[in-house]
Order: structure tokens, then sequence, then C-alpha cells
């Protein structure tokens, strides 16, 4: 990444990555080549007393875990993110404003994680409270998609009709709890999608716990879940992640062995 300031108000930033840490929608991209290089971020940022803003491709924020970035991710991108429901930078316009301990993000952008195709919006917005060792927020998202975009995607969440266009309505709760050398992590989020008179939905969330016994030695749980159609019972993914991090008496450099297994 590179960042260019030209004060303490206005910064740019311009990031290259591979196409996944963009992860546009599984609404509109059937597949994700993970080896391509793209410009992930390129925006510019505007910081008052106010609030931020931020223009250009940005991260969106959504929830809790989509708000961090790959390099402080110790688990795996959750379920929510992975399978592409959420995207996680897109182009468009951001505000984000704290006070006493409240806070609020919100974003306007095309929902394709890339350029516009078939000119609809969605928005997605966080608000929540600052605890002294924790924090509790809401998450929603909304947006329509047209043919034009999704087409050629084989999406199939909450059973789409991606030759028709549709609307998208996503919310849910996230809260971040840190006693003594614990973290604790929960999401969990509803969505709908409507065509025509005809609506179905599906479900996610994860719980994450972690504990570091020593400065150098932390293990980290997670029980992670996706219902992909609420109108079915054989389409869930049930995942339980172990990882276990060893780190460096500077803390500069860490080992991550990690299991994985899903529950179909």
């Amino acid at each position: 990444a590179v960042k260019w300031a030209l004060d303490e108000s206005f910064t740019g930033i311009i990031r290259l990555s591979s196409l996944d840490v963009v992860a546009p929608p599984a609404h509109y991209v059937e597949f994700v080549d993970r080896e391509s290089i793209v410009m992930a971020e390129a925006f510019a940022q505007f910081d008052h007393a106010y609030g931020r803003f931020r223009l250009g491709k940005l991260p969106i924020d959504f929830g809790l875990e989509g708000t961090k970035s790959e390099s402080d991710l110790i688990l795996p991108r959750a379920l929510l993110f992975e399978k592409r429901i959420i995207g996680l930078r897109d182009i468009g316009f951001s505000y984000a404003v704290d006070y006493n301990n409240f806070f609020t993000e919100a974003v306007v952008h095309n929902g394709e994680g890339g350029n516009d195709k078939d000119g609809e919006f969605s928005y997605t917005a966080r608000w929540g409270y600052k605890f002294e060792k924790s924090l509790i927020g809401l998450a929603g998202q909304t947006g329509k998609t047209g043919p034009l975009s999704t087409a050629l995607s084989k999406d199939d969440l909450a059973g789409v009709d991606e030759t028709q266009p549709a609307k998208w309505v996503t919310g849910g709760l996230f809260m971040q709890f840190r006693p003594k050398r614990a973290l604790i992590e929960l999401e969990a989020y509803y969505g709908e999608r409507v065509q025509e008179l005809e609506s179905s939905g599906f479900i996610t969330g994860h719980f994450d716990a972690g504990y570091e016994w020593t400065e150098r030695f932390s293990t980290f749980l997670r029980y992670d879940i996706l219902d992909r159609d609420t109108h079915f019972n054989d389409d869930t993914t049930h995942r339980a992640i172990l990882g276990l991090v060893f780190t460096n008496k500077s803390r500069n450099s860490r080992l991550l062995l990690m299991a994985a297994h899903d529950f179909n």
C-alpha cells in the first residue's frame, strides 16, 4: 500500500492486492481469480472534527470482521465474506464519526466491487457503542441488483433468479469483549431476497473465542454457520476452526497452525 498525505487532514491511499481481497459479491461474479493483481483500494480521505470522509475504491466496513484488514486477521474470513455474500471493498463514498463512545459509519457504493454495470446502488451502515473493554453494534446493507450484472453469475443464494432484478436486505448485530487476556467476538445476520412478490432469506453468523496463555502462545476457536436458503433444510454449512498462534519475542511475526472442518 502507498499512502500520500497533503497535510494532517487530506490523505490518499492506494493498495494493490489479489481480487479476493476486494471480494466482489457472488451476485455478480461466479469465480474470483486469486492470482490476479488488482487495485484493491484507491481513495481520498479527509479527516475533520465532524468525521472522516472517504471517496473512491474503499473498504465497506460491514459489521465487525469487515472492518479488519487482512494483516489483522488471525482466523480466515468468516463464511459471510468467504462466500462473498457481502463484499469487502467497493467504489463509493463513506462517512464515519465517533462521539462520546458512540460510532456511526455509512457507505454509498455501487455494490459490484468494481465498475458499475447495472446502474444500481447499495447502502451499508454500522452503528454502535464502545465500552472500556468491549463494543456492541448493529450493521445493515440494502441494495438492488440487475440482470445486466448478475445474469452470468449462477448465484443461488436465497433461491435468487439471477436473470431478474432483485432487492437484497441484510442486517444483524455484532459484539466484541476483551476480558483480560481473552477475546470473544460474535456476529449474527439475517438477509432477505425479494423478487416480484416472492422472497426468501439466509442466515449466517460466527462465534470466536481466543485466549493468550503467554505472551508468545495463544489459542483461538470459531464456530461459523451459513444457511443459504431458509426455505430448505439441507443447504446449511457449519464450520469449526481451531487455531494455535506462536509469536516471536519481539512480537513482529507469528506462526499459525490451523485445523478446520465443515459439517454440511
